[in-house]
């Protein structure tokens, strides 16, 4: 029985280590000071703090990766925010996946790559995607299309928001575009 235990000890302690662990208090307090530094806009130091937790392999490593995402697009560094978004975005158990989804959206437009955001934001207007962010979608989608001078879909995009959120701070906004526009089969200004 007692060489057993050894041999099982041997085992374990040979073993590879696990990509996801349960969280050691040490751990546990790298991750919440990176997100404390993140509350408090001190976004530098929380990107250090948040790779530190990331790296740890945590359990809920969403949280580090969605707020290191965070973090990296306050600081401007959109290319390095982007993977961790869309690793996020794949996580069908994590509660920030639909929110990475937006926010993979959001990046690209920050970044000016402004087709792919728009195709991203016409994806999860399409697929119906919740979040609060559908009404800056559509103006953004507007947006684009008025510089392309598409008119057709930027009187949609426009409607889309004076329509479905009548109340959002953007739909006077919207409303204004609309009547810049002209009427339905008007051309662009």
């Amino acid at each position: 029985m007692c060489l057993a235990l050894v041999s099982f000890a041997v085992v374990l302690a040979a073993a590879p280590p696990s990509p996801t662990k349960q969280p050691g208090t040490a751990d546990v307090r790298v991750l919440a000071s990176g997100i404390r530094a993140f509350r408090a806009g001190a976004f530098v130091q929380a990107v250090k703090q948040l790779r530190r937790a990331h790296d740890l392999h945590l359990r809920n490593d969403d949280y580090a990766q969605f707020y290191l995402a965070e973090a990296l697009l306050a600081t401007r560094s959109f290319d390095d925010a982007l993977p961790y978004y869309r690793k996020v975005a794949r996580l069908r158990d994590s509660r920030f996946a639909t929110a990475a989804r937006w926010r993979v959206a959001d990046t690209l437009w920050e970044a000016k790559r402004t087709a792919l955001s728009v195709s991203e934001y016409k994806a999860l207007l399409k697929a119906k995607t919740p979040g609060l962010q559908a009404a800056l979608a559509w103006m953004r989608v507007g947006t684009a299309a008025l510089a392309n001078k598409d008119a057709a879909q930027a009187r949609e995009a426009f409607a889309s928001v004076v329509v479905r959120f009548p109340t959002h701070a953007l739909a006077k906004e919207a409303q204004g575009h609309l009547q810049t526009l002209g009427p339905l089969g008007a051309a662009a200004p």
